[in-house]
């Protein structure tokens, strides 16, 4: 991607489209997020990160919850960023918001089913049984694809609130 010239004052309208351009192209060819434009390395979203996973184990969401927001908004394409926001945003009861963070880290890698078991979960908590059912089909689907280790975990999950779901529906519970 060609560097933007910043002497605005001898820029034309031109030059300002050809920036314009190439940052449009470093967005979809190539995989830029903004955190690029801004100058933030790997160290960075590490650094970034830890402080916010800290936050979160120390059950301070809601800060945790500022930090995810930041890193998601400046690269949108780690999904770690988003499951963190979601599971922020769950934590505080804010389940529609979390459901939203947990489908674009769905978006980010359909191989992963923590994101439909959580979704699955807030969707459960909202009353929302059908979708809550359909989400958390997808995970142990997912979950069954991989071998071992966390897909066993959340498909042993996926499988005890679909149990709920399913008591729940059979005694007219649903909403």
């Amino acid at each position: 991607m060609s560097e933007p010239t910043h002497d605005a004052a001898a820029r034309t309208p031109a030059e300002d489209q050809m920036d314009l351009d190439a940052l449009l192209e470093a967005f979809s060819r190539e995989g830029a997020v903004l955190g690029d434009f801004e100058g933030l390395s790997k160290h960075h979203y590490e650094a970034l990160y830890g402080m916010a996973y800290n936050l979160y184990e120390a059950e301070r969401y809601r800060d945790a919850r500022e930090l995810f927001c930041y890193l998601c908004s400046r690269n949108h394409l780690e999904q770690r960023f988003w499951l963190g926001l979601g599971a922020c945003q769950q934590m505080l009861g804010l389940h529609d918001q979390a459901t939203t963070a947990y489908a674009f880290a769905n978006l980010l890698d359909v191989d992963d089913p923590r994101s439909a078991l959580h979704a699955g979960e807030c969707l459960l908590a909202s009353g929302q049984h059908t979708e809550a059912a359909d989400a958390l089909n997808d995970a142990l689907t997912t979950a069954g694809a991989g071998t071992g280790g966390i897909n066993t975990a959340v498909a042993q999950r996926a499988q005890a609130l679909l149990a709920t779901v399913s008591s729940q529906d059979s005694t007219g519970m649903e909403a």
